[in-house]
């Protein structure tokens, strides 16, 4: 349901007054004038870091790096210049470098809220979400008018399944910044879990409304949707998903499946076998795909789904007992009765 917000948290330049070029203006003529200040004092940490930014704003990341390297060594101190070099860093991919910068960035200025709010995102990436949360807190309690961090923030709280506090985070984003389809969208799934429906599709509606190419806003409200029994509009919200993303699989399982509601069975067995085609190992899809090749009574290939099924999940006992119903409705009954036996013991097994 959830998504980390594909964004960064930049810092403002400082130092020289030109310093508005390299992010907005002409890029070119900042680097230009930066160099030519490098050249008549060849330390100055402000002209080595603002030229950076203006080569990060243009794309070119190692030489952003090579002057961010620059300003901190004439300037150990320069908080800003580790969050910039810790950005690029991680505009490569290399995550471990970017931490230490901000880090560093942290050591030197510990009221840097965007060192704190940035490497909070980077360990949330990594799985240490409890550490991430606690840098939200930080850069938070600096900067309580910041709404991505509160949002990213929700995020983490919404994986811990901390419905309730995420919650009140999207609430402080979307109070901060009413134009952001990624906190309603967020706070929207964090209703759908916690069962309040109708909440959740309001909040899916204004993200679709801010965003109408965010396929994950037409999917949640599918999903709702169906929830509430409103099949024909659910599927309409995942035909607008897939349109925009042509793989995404969960929509083509949750389409399929309201298809089977409608017992439209060569649609659902469509879709469903789209999603197989891109997750192989998703038990639940060949257990529901079988479920429909049974409706129609072609209990051989809902018994070789049910197989696949087993397979994957030997202890799954609802297989065992479905596959015995389609041994039964073949008129194999020694091994549907084996069968039957089996979802007997898997579920003794699993209430001892």
């Amino acid at each position: 349901f959830f998504q980390a917000e594909d964004g960064i948290r930049d810092v403002a330049v400082t130092g020289v007054q030109t310093c508005a070029l390299p992010i907005c203006g002409d890029r070119d003529r900042a680097i230009g004038d930066f160099s030519q200040a490098l050249r008549i004092r060849p330390e100055y940490d402000a002209a080595f870091y603002n030229r950076g930014m203006a080569y990060r704003a243009k794309g070119e990341i190692d030489r952003a790096i090579e002057d961010f390297d620059a300003a901190v060594k004439f300037n150990p101190n320069h908080d800003a210049a580790f969050v910039s070099r810790g950005l690029a860093y991680r505009g490569k991919g290399d995550v471990d470098k970017a931490i230490a910068d901000f880090d560093a960035a942290i050591k030197v200025n510990a009221n840097n809220d965007a060192a704190y709010a940035n490497r909070g995102m980077l360990l949330r990436t990594k799985g240490e979400t409890e550490k991430a949360i606690a840098d939200f807190d930080a850069a938070i309690k600096l900067n309580p008018r910041d709404a991505q961090t509160f949002y990213n923030r929700g995020s983490s709280l919404a994986e811990k399944r901390e419905f309730d506090r995420a919650i009140a985070d999207f609430d402080a984003a979307v109070k901060l910044a009413p134009n952001y389809p990624m906190a309603f969208h967020d706070r929207g799934a964090a209703h759908l879990a916690m069962g309040r429906t109708d909440k959740a599709i309001a909040d899916f509606d204004v993200s679709i409304k801010q965003n109408a190419t965010y396929d994950m806003a037409f999917y949640n409200r599918g999903v709702a949707l169906r929830t509430r029994g409103e099949v024909d509009r659910s599927i309409a919200d995942f035909d607008a998903a897939l349109k925009l993303n042509p793989n995404f699989s969960a929509a083509y399982y949750h389409r399929g499946n309201a298809y089977a509601d409608k017992r439209d069975y060569d649609r659902a067995i469509a879709d469903l076998s789209q999603t197989i085609r891109f997750e192989p190992n998703k038990a639940q899809a060949y257990n529901d795909r079988a479920v429909a090749y049974g409706s129609k009574a072609n209990h051989d290939k809902a018994i070789k789904d049910f197989d696949q099924v087993l397979r994957l999940e030997p202890q799954n006992a609802v297989a065992f007992n479905n596959r015995g119903i389609a041994y039964r409705n073949r008129g194999m009954v020694d091994r549907a009765i084996e069968d039957f036996g089996e979802a007997i013991k898997k579920i003794g097994r699993a209430h001892v």
